[in-house]
């Protein structure tokens, strides 16, 4: 019998683990997996060991040296707190990761969503609870970990095929159901997750068109016009705008998606190569596009408004160039605008530094008030600037006329069609109204022979 703790102190969460036999105690050991960032070489390094202080070398190697995978920061955090809770787990039940079977499997299922119970083999006592969604998250890390680890049969790859038909009954598309995996339940949209077309309408006119809110509406104009993440936007350059005539001499416009060493942890470009070094600039697949960068084509107008934002902010203000020049230089790199001699962060703060979410957060969250728009005060449950990415994929979604699903995801910038299915968040209204519309006319196409005054 294994008598599992969970416990919370200042250093962390630990597990007490008793282990029992003949009613006796016999073993107790209190577990706890640590992460330490370092820095090398001015990179952060995370370090992970075990209840004893012995370095997990291949979680060491998977998180910080693994140059086949593409971690951008949020998602990296993510996966470290998986793998941390992975090795409690490992270190808990004394097994290796081979060992997990269904049994195992289940045992941990329990144990990551936080349910306390009590049989025959083992007891948990848990105070963390964690949704189906955080878990999947977590699995879907594992899954990753072993195949870094060379493992090509385990519990955690298993899966069987199934098709989900459309409406048409003929187009079908093979999906993924992993043996080792939670269901993930209609959520509570009471508060949208995305911010709707007449929201979007009341921020920009909030904003207005003075000179020193410029840059407010640009960002909030690619966010919600273009689904650009935040850390995309945030670290955007002057030489990744780019303008070029097409084959019809006509003007084209659009924006480069990119990594670079000089970038800070908040800018962060998803789905691109992350790069360690100024050599990766060399790399073959740092210019292959989808692959070391993305090609965002924008509009005239909103191309004019950023060539507008960097005459006034770049070139025609002088009372913070010593700041530009020393804080917010940025690498020059393949591909660019090759009329930029000198490279910098596009946006920049009222003293010339490049703009950081906290301070872009802090600003957004005025304009969500101003507006009348909920902001989850204390909680990320809605990201306030996710909000935008999903009201691009509604808009899009919305669009099914003239777009398919792939047009959707390329729109997006997914690599799969599940990661595009999770913006499509209605609300109950727009449930409503979709369910009003479609019946009305299918009411009107069966019944428009029938006689309805009797009704």
């Amino acid at each position: 019998m294994i008598i599992i703790t969970e416990k919370k102190y200042k250093q962390g969460t630990i597990y007490n683990v008793v282990k029992k036999i003949d009613k006796k105690e016999v073993i107790e050991k209190n577990v706890q997996t640590r992460v330490k960032k370092v820095t090398l070489e001015d990179e952060p390094i995370y370090m992970f060991y075990d209840s004893e202080m012995r370095p997990i070398e291949d979680a060491i190697r998977f998180i910080n040296f693994n140059k086949s995978m593409r971690f951008g920061v949020n998602y990296k955090l993510q996966i470290i707190s998986a793998l941390k809770f992975l090795y409690d787990f490992l270190e808990i039940f004394e097994i290796d990761i081979m060992d997990i079977d269904h049994t195992y499997a289940n045992y941990m299922i329990d144990f990551l969503l936080g349910i306390s119970r009590k049989g025959l083999n083992y007891s948990l006592s848990l105070c963390t609870y964690r949704t189906n969604n955080t878990i999947n998250l977590y699995l879907n890390a594992y899954r990753l970990y072993v195949k870094h680890l060379g493992i090509k049969e385990h519990i955690f790859l298993k899966y069987k095929i199934w098709q989900d038909y459309d409406w048409d009954g003929n187009t079908y598309h093979n999906r993924k159901k992993y043996d080792v995996s939670l269901i993930i339940g209609n959520k509570n949209h009471e508060t949208p997750k995305y911010i709707s077309r007449d929201d979007y309408k009341n921020i920009i006119k909030t904003i207005g068109t003075n000179e020193e809110k410029k840059a407010e509406r640009i960002i909030c104009r690619l966010m919600f016009e273009h689904g650009l993440r935040i850390g995309e936007v945030l670290g955007l350059t002057l030489e990744d705008v780019i303008i070029k005539k097409n084959a019809e001499g006509l003007n084209i416009y659009y924006l480069l998606l990119r990594n670079r060493v000089s970038d800070s942890s908040w800018q962060s470009a998803k789905g691109v190569l992350n790069v360690n070094s100024k050599d990766d600039y060399n790399r073959p697949d740092y210019r292959k596009e989808k692959l070391g960068y993305q090609k965002v084509m924008i509009s005239e107008n909103l191309a004019k408004e950023i060539i507008e934002y960097i005459n006034i902010f770049h070139v025609g203000n002088k009372k913070y160039m010593e700041r530009r020049e020393k804080f917010a230089r940025a690498d020059s790199v393949p591909l660019g605008n090759r009329e930029i001699e000198e490279n910098y962060y596009l946006f920049l703060n009222s003293i010339g530094r490049p703009l950081s979410q906290d301070v872009w957060n802090k600003r957004l969250r005025k304009i969500y008030e101003k507006c009348g728009i909920p902001v989850d005060k204390g909680t990320k449950k809605n990201n306030l600037n996710h909000r935008f990415r999903h009201g691009f994929g509604m808009e899009l979604s919305r669009n099914s006329d003239v777009l398919n699903e792939m047009d959707v995801k390329d729109f997006m910038r997914h690599h799969s069609l599940e990661s595009t299915a999770i913006y499509h968040n209605p609300t109950e209204d727009d449930t409503r109204q979709l369910h009003e519309l479609i019946f009305k006319e299918f009411e009107d196409d069966i019944f428009k022979f029938e006689d309805m005054e009797g009704f």
